[in-house]
This record gives C-alpha cells, structure tokens and sequence, in this order.
C-alpha cells in the first residue's frame, strides 16, 4: 500500500491528493512490469487504482473544480470503462499485463487536477 500525507477536507485537497495516489500507483506499476512481477502484487496494484480513479473521476470535473465528471464528461466515462476493461483481462491472465495498459493508465483524461498535483 502507498503512504501519502491525508488531505484536508477541502475538494482541491483531496483531488490533489488522489492525484498522487494515482501517480504513485501508475509509477508502482510502471515498476512492478519491469521486475516481471505478477500475481496478487499485480492484482492488488490494479485494484487499487480503480478504486482511486473512480473516485477521482466522481470527484473532479474536466476543469479540476469540485463536481461530478463522469456525469458530463464523456471522455471520463470512456476513461473509466477502459480501466475497467483492462482491469478485467489483468485479473483473468492473474496479474500478467502489457505496455497497452501501462500506456493507456498514463493518460487520465482529467489533465488539469495531475498537473495541479
């Protein structure tokens, strides 16, 4: 599991602090692949970020303001269904994956809140 500072209870805290959850785990991954790691670490890893994506894709509009962008952004609704895809053939070949995914996860649609990050 990744450590990070806790946010405030203010939204572009908590945006920016899932932002970086986001990163640390794209980078997580980035590293696992290279060591040729599978299996529950992998899993484990994918999970993480689905969760992490989810939320900040409900949390945060194209714009990086408080919001809810998979209710008007279609691009994050793509985004996510995508995750979720990939997700799916990660955990039915138990962890093994490509540089598809690795590519795919380093262009969340919501540009402004990582860069804010």
């Amino acid at each position: 599991m990744i450590e990070l500072q806790k946010p405030s209870t203010k939204p572009r805290d908590f945006t920016a602090y899932r932002i970086r959850e986001y990163t640390a785990l794209v980078e997580a991954l980035v590293a696992a692949r290279q060591r040729l790691a599978s299996g529950p670490e992998i899993l484990s890893l994918v999970n993480e970020l689905v969760i992490v994506t989810e939320e900040i894709l409900d949390f945060t509009d194209s714009c990086g303001e408080a919001g809810k962008a998979r209710a008007c952004c279609a691009e994050a609704e793509h985004f996510m269904a995508g995750l979720i895809e990939h997700a799916e053939a990660i955990r039915a070949a138990n962890g093994a994956f490509g540089s598809r995914f690795i590519d795919f996860i380093q262009h969340m649609p919501i540009e402004a809140p990582r860069r804010a990050a």
